[in-house]
């Protein structure tokens, strides 16, 4: 799993692209994660649910999980 990044994946969400996130890191189907996720989010203390809105808030996005592209600020060419 090096390279990867646990970022939200707003490609393929559904409510905030904390499932679609976690299945591309785990290089699963998001929707065997939608339905696990929704197992736990309806078991009686509701750990899912407190955990879904936690790694909403808590992980980053896509767009900025990455670093920015090579910008040295200076107006040389930069030869390939």
């Amino acid at each position: 799993m090096s390279g990867r990044r646990l970022t939200l994946c707003r490609a393929g969400k559904k409510i905030g692209g904390v499932c679609a996130g976690l299945a591309r890191f785990l290089d699963v189907d998001p929707t065997l994660v939608r339905i696990v996720w929704l197992a736990l989010a309806l078991t009686p203390p509701g750990a899912g649910a407190i955990a879904y809105v936690a790694a909403w808030l808590i992980m980053p996005n896509e767009e900025t999980a990455a670093p920015p592209a090579a910008s040295t600020g200076s107006s040389q060419p930069v030869y390939s």
